[in-house]
């Protein structure tokens, strides 16, 4: 969604985003593989590969011989469903703690948090280690796949908007990137960022 398409919006939405919050213009994914795993976890823990251990939605586990789904684990079997090889799914592949997890541990577990998706992986990861996450599980799971995972800068941009009190209108041009997101969270809230953070906190939001 590049700025030059602003005047395409109608109001509300992404037009009020645009015109009301703090809009980064040049922000991209560090990542290569764009897949929804990776972008979920680098989302959620402000992490790379490195920190957040997902490469992708799937890969080769060269110990085992075996392929790995990114949320599977087969000693948690979906309710109502025999326990049954990378059937079973919980964020147990998540190797660092995601800015949602820091929220409930900072107050003691009083915080609330739900994720919800048409995918596991998309309700798992952002749901971090304590959230709840509920997904739909469709008889014809194809009907929803995508395909986006390439080095091209139409997967690489992403837009990055916030808006809220205290957040000023204005549009910065400098890099930013997705990883940048969660500790601009935290610092926001006061609490501490994931563990395997290594983005920064936009200053522009928190002036």
């Amino acid at each position: 969604m590049p700025w030059r398409f602003r005047d395409r919006f109608g109001p509300g939405g992404f037009r009020y985003l645009m015109e009301n919050g703090t809009v980064y213009t040049n922000a991209h994914f560090q990542h290569s593989t764009t897949f929804t795993a990776v972008g979920h976890a680098t989302l959620v823990s402000a992490g790379n590969i490195a920190e957040h251990g997902l490469t992708g939605n799937d890969w080769y586990n060269i110990a085992t011989g075996k392929r790995v789904y990114c949320v599977e684990d087969d000693r948690y079997a979906l309710i109502g469903k025999e326990p049954e090889e990378h059937e079973g799914t919980s964020p147990r592949n998540l190797t660092s703690s995601t800015f949602r997890d820091e929220l409930i541990l900072s107050n003691g577990g009083k915080s609330r948090v739900f994720s919800v998706s048409i995918k596991d992986r998309g309700a798992i990861l952002p749901g971090g280690r304590l959230g709840k996450a509920f997904w739909y599980l469709s008889p014809n799971p194809d009907q929803y796949s995508a395909m986006h995972g390439s080095p091209y800068g139409y997967d690489t941009y992403v837009p990055i908007m916030f808006a809220g009190p205290g957040i000023k209108q204005q549009k910065i041009e400098r890099p930013v990137a997705p990883r940048d997101i969660a500790p601009t969270v935290t610092a926001y809230l006061g609490i501490k960022p994931p563990s395997g953070a290594v983005g920064n906190p936009l200053s522009e939001v928190l002036q």
